[in-house]
């Protein structure tokens, strides 16, 4: 699923059940009275949207895989003030699993899935002024099920999976990354910083005072509950808290002075009821 907050509401949106089911389904949480209700829901079920991300007081969605399994273009547009969503110009190509951010009242996306045997590995701007979308330099590496977020102005993405081409069989395959790579508008380019402590895949990401905070995910098929963050200025990671169970496919959002983590696929046996944490640093 995606979560995105506007004024102390946290919106959980899409995602997929454990039967797996795609869901169309978007529950807003009011931080000031810990409740959860339902709100109108997707024009249509996305499974791995990009990102849920707050321009102007609308929530912005972007891609996802639909009901039937198959890859969008979409973004879908929600104003709390109607209770209702719109649909603007589609993105230039499919994305699912991505990650997007805004910066400058403009959204950025990148997107990390699959299209003719390579990775996405693409990045896109749009301009909810004039509807329409451009591509911007693309990361140095792949990042396929990573997390990433915007922080201090600037789109981090940190580790998932980059395509590796071996030879010279010139087979390919997924490997881990742990590469962080930080794409500043004002030039078009990025640049790396230090890689992450324990490369993850499905990790969820937010900004919180200043730095990129990334909760939980799996390495190497091993579940993970850690809290790793980065402070871009001292360039340096820095473990915190765990969370309370090891979760992969998560979201993540920030309401007041607090991240707030809707927990996807939890490693238990049986599984239990859903989860939503809140860390106060």
């Amino acid at each position: 699923m995606a979560a995105g907050t506007i004024n102390g509401i946290v919106y959980v949106v899409g995602g997929q059940r454990r039967d797996g089911v795609a869901l169309a389904r978007v529950d807003a949480y009011n931080v000031a009275t810990n409740t959860w209700s339902q709100v109108a829901s997707l024009p249509g079920a996305r499974v791995d949207p990009n990102g849920a991300s707050m321009i102007n007081g609308k929530l912005y969605v972007t891609g996802g895989s639909n009901g039937a399994g198959n890859r969008t273009r979409t973004l879908f547009v929600y104003d709390p003030g109607t209770n209702r969503w719109s649909r603007k110009a589609d993105m230039p190509r499919v994305s699912c699993g991505g990650d997007q951010g805004v910066i400058g009242g403009r959204l950025y996306v990148y997107t990390g899935c699959y299209s003719a045997n390579s990775m996405g590995n693409v990045f896109f701007r749009y301009n909810p002024g004039t509807d329409t979308w451009v591509t911007r330099a693309a990361p140095p590496v792949d990042h396929h099920r990573g997390a990433g977020t915007v922080v201090n102005g600037r789109f981090y993405l940190a580790s998932g999976f980059k395509l590796v081409q071996e030879t010279p069989t010139n087979s390919e395959f997924e490997d881990l990354n742990a590469q962080l790579d930080v794409y500043n508008p004002a030039t078009n380019s990025w640049t790396t910083r230090r890689n992450v402590q324990q490369k993850v895949s499905g990790a969820a990401a937010a900004s919180l005072d200043g730095k990129l905070f990334l909760a939980a995910g799996v390495s190497f098929e091993n579940p993970s509950d850690l809290l790793q963050v980065y402070d871009p200025v001292t360039n340096t990671w820095t473990m915190k808290a765990p969370l309370p169970n090891k979760h992969s496919d998560g979201a993540a959002s920030v309401a007041g002075s607090r991240l707030f983590f809707v927990a996807g696929v939890e490693w238990l046996e049986p599984p239990g009821p859903s989860k939503f944490y809140a860390y106060t640093p």
